[in-house]
C-alpha cells in the first residue's frame, strides 16, 4: 500500500474512533446521565474497544523504528507498573492516543475535533432543557454554580474554554475584534453559569499572551518570553508544591492562598501528608462534590493536577509529563506554532489547580506531540542533507 494511501486510511481510523471517544466520554462520564444511571461497565467496554482501534492502527498502518518500539516498551511498562499498584488506567490511555496519532494532521484535527465538540454541547444543553437530563447546582462561597447538563458546573466552564481556546487556535492570524467579541461572551457565560474563576483568569491570561506575541514591536523581549514559556511546566509544578507546603508549615501566605483557591490547598497537604509521594503512584480515595452530597459524609477530592499527578502516578511519571509539556512548548516556538504554544499554555497554568491538564479528552494539545516530533526529525534530516551537499560542493 502506498504511503500516501496508509496514512489517508489511518487517519479516518484514528479520527472516527477519537470521535466516538470523546462523543461517549463526554455523555456518559461528564454530563449529568453518569450522575443519573450507572455507567461504569458501559464506559469500560467502548473503551476497550477504543483502544482496540488505536492499537490496530498502530499495529496494521502505521510504521516504527527499532528505537521507537524499545522506547514504548519501557514507558508502557511503567504505565502497567503504576496501573497495577493505584488501580488507574488514564495515563497509558493517553499513551496510546498519543502514539497512535502518528501522520495526523493536527489543524485538520482541531477543526474536526472544534466540531465534535459543539456537536456534543448542542447535545447536552439540549438534554438538559428538554429536561431529560438535570441541571445540577451547587453552591460555593455563596456562589450559586450550574452545570447546565455537564456533571460538575467546572466541567462547563472548562468545556467552554476547551471551545474557545480551539477556535483561537482556528483564527490565531486572522483574530479580529469579533473574535474578541466571542472570547468576551464565552468568559461571560463562564462566569454567570458556573463561576470557574481558575479558567476565566488562565483564558484572560492567554488573550494577554496572544496579543504579545502577535505584536511585532515587542520582538525584543520575545526571547524572554520565550524562556520563561519553555520553562513554565517547571514553574508550575514548583508553584503547586510551594504553596502545598507553605499551608503545611501554617504560613499566614498559605493560609489565604488556599482560601483563594476553595481550600484546595489544604485537602493537597492532606493528600501528601495521608498518602506520600512514591516513585510509582500509589491508589487514593478521592470523594466528590456528588458522591458527598449522595452519601452524606465530607467531601474529600484532590483538584491539584501536578500534586494529584505526583501522589497517584508518581514521581517517575510526573518528570515523564512534565518533559512532554516542556518539550511541546519548546517545539512550538522552534517551529513557529504560536497557537499550540498559546493553548498548551493554558492547560499548564490550569494544572496548578485543576486535573484536565493530564485527561486526554480535555487537553486536546497533548495529542500534536508526536507530531512536533516528527516535524523536528524531518528538520533535522534535510539540514543534515544540506550540510553533506554543501560539504560534497566544496
Amino acid at each position: 500500500m502506498q504511503k500516501k494511501y496508509r496514512w489517508k486510511i489511518g487517519t479516518f481510523i484514528w479520527l472516527f474512533t477519537w470521535s466516538i471517544y470523546l462523543l461517549v466520554y463526554m455523555l456518559i462520564r461528564q454530563s449529568e446521565i453518569n450522575a443519573m444511571y450507572h455507567t461504569d461497565t458501559i464506559y469500560k467496554i467502548i473503551q476497550v474497544i477504543i483502544l482496540i482501534a488505536f492499537i490496530f492502527k498502530m499495529l496494521f498502518v502505521d510504521r516504527y523504528t527499532v528505537k521507537e518500539l524499545i522506547l514504548y516498551f519501557f514507558i508502557i511498562v511503567l504505565f502497567l507498573i503504576n496501573s497495577y499498584i493505584a488501580n488507574i488506567e488514564f495515563m497509558l490511555f493517553l499513551f496510546i492516543c498519543v502514539v497512535s496519532s502518528k501522520g495526523l494532521n493536527f489543524n485538520k484535527f482541531i477543526k474536526c475535533d472544534f466540531l465534535i465538540r459543539c456537536f456534543i454541547l448542542i447535545i447536552i444543553l439540549l438534554l438538559c432543557n428538554l429536561g431529560i437530563i438535570n441541571n445540577y447546582s451547587v453552591l460555593v462561597n455563596g456562589q450559586l454554580k450550574f452545570s447546565v447538563g455537564f456533571y460538575h458546573p467546572n466541567t462547563f466552564g472548562i468545556y467552554i474554554a476547551i471551545l474557545l481556546l480551539e477556535w483561537l487556535y482556528i483564527r490565531f492570524y486572522k483574530v479580529c475584534f469579533w473574535d474578541y467579541l466571542i472570547f468576551f461572551g464565552g468568559l461571560v457565560s463562564i462566569n454567570k453559569i458556573s463561576h470557574t474563576r481558575s479558567t476565566i483568569i488562565a483564558f484572560i491570561l492567554i488573550i494577554g499572551l496572544t496579543i504579545l506575541i502577535k505584536n511585532k514591536y515587542l520582538i525584543y523581549i520575545k526571547k524572554w518570553i520565550n524562556q520563561i514559556l519553555i520553562l513554565l511546566p517547571f514553574i508550575c509544578v514548583l508553584t503547586s508544591f510551594l504553596i502545598t507546603y507553605l499551608y503545611y508549615v501554617e504560613s499566614s501566605y498559605g493560609f489565604k492562598l488556599n482560601t483563594l483557591l476553595t481550600t484546595r490547598v489544604a485537602r493537597s497537604s492532606e493528600f501528601i501528608e495521608k498518602y506520600g509521594i512514591h516513585l510509582f503512584g500509589k491508589e487514593i480515595i478521592t470523594i466528590g462534590t456528588r458522591e458527598s452530597e449522595i452519601i452524606n459524609i465530607p467531601m474529600n477530592i484532590l483538584d491539584m493536577g501536578y500534586v494529584r499527578l505526583a501522589i497517584n502516578n508518581g514521581i517517575l511519571i510526573l518528570m515523564l509529563f512534565i518533559v512532554v509539556l516542556t518539550l511541546i512548548q519548546k517545539l512550538s516556538i522552534e517551529q513557529e506554532k504560536y497557537p499550540l504554544l498559546i493553548c498548551n499554555t493554558f492547560f499548564i497554568l490550569i494544572g496548578i489547580i485543576e486535573t484536565y491538564v493530564y485527561l486526554v479528552a480535555f487537553n486536546f494539545v497533548i495529542i500534536s506531540f508526536y507530531q512536533l516530533l516528527l516535524i523536528k526529525k524531518t528538520q533535522k534530516k534535510r539540514d543534515n542533507i544540506n550540510f553533506i551537499r554543501g560539504n560534497l560542493k566544496c
